[in-house]
């Protein structure tokens, strides 16, 4: 072999060795780079996780700062306003004063229906049962509008419905020309439910001396 030969020889193998080594660095540059990325994409799912858990914390909270006196977070203005929206329309108009205690039960069954948090019920439905029953505005503290169960049991006294008015209207009702079956088994469910907790029924045995004192009553 001559010394040129030899010569190029060597120059050949050290440029197939850089070549390699170009090689080698690409395909390590490109798994570092696949690392970073999964790296990334994993802090990204940490941080989402974490504002989920924020947000679920905030929610929580809510009620807890409706009571207190604390404004409302963002989240819960938003829930109301797109609650508002969505149940336009929805909710029956406020009937008669016997009509009251099965319209409030069709409202929480709508409200339900729609996955309306407990926080919101009152503000939606106060709007709806100010306009006839005026006295919410003078008899009920600001925060208390926003209190649902207050609302349904300060117009309820406000009324005062007689257990006898119950009574009457679950044995005298007839079904109404524009009513379904079911609305109205519904109703007459109502009428008793409403009857029976106005006489202080809760158990079975109690039931029955309700009935027999209602006969007894009856042939008097």
């Amino acid at each position: 072999m001559t010394p040129k030969t030899g010569q190029g020889t060597v120059q050949r193998r050290v440029a197939a060795r850089e070549s390699h080594r170009e090689k080698d660095g690409e395909a390590t540059g490109d798994y570092t780079s696949e690392v970073e990325l999964r790296l990334v994409s994993q802090r990204c799912k940490a941080l989402e996780l974490d504002l989920e858990v924020i947000k679920a914390k905030a929610n929580s909270a809510t009620g807890a700062g409706e009571s207190s006196g604390t404004p409302p977070s963002r989240d819960a203005h938003a829930a109301l306003r797109h609650f508002s929206k969505l149940l336009a329309g929805a909710l029956p108009k406020l009937a008669t004063e016997v009509e009251v205690p099965v319209w409030f039960e069709s409202v929480e069954n709508t409200l339900e229906a729609y996955g309306v948090a407990r926080e919101l019920r009152g503000q939606i439905v106060f709007p709806l049962i100010a306009e006839k029953v005026q006295l919410l505005s003078t008899h009920l503290k600001p925060s208390e509008h926003k209190a649902y169960e207050t609302l349904k049991k300060t117009v309820l006294e406000e009324l005062k419905l007689s257990a006898g008015e119950y009574l009457r209207r679950f044995l005298t009702t007839r079904k109404r020309a524009n009513e379904g079956w079911r609305p109205f088994a519904t109703r007459i469910q109502s009428y008793l439910n409403f009857y029976l907790d106005a006489r202080g029924v809760k158990t079975f045995d109690e039931l029955g001396k309700l009935l027999v004192a209602d006969q007894l009553k009856n042939n008097l």
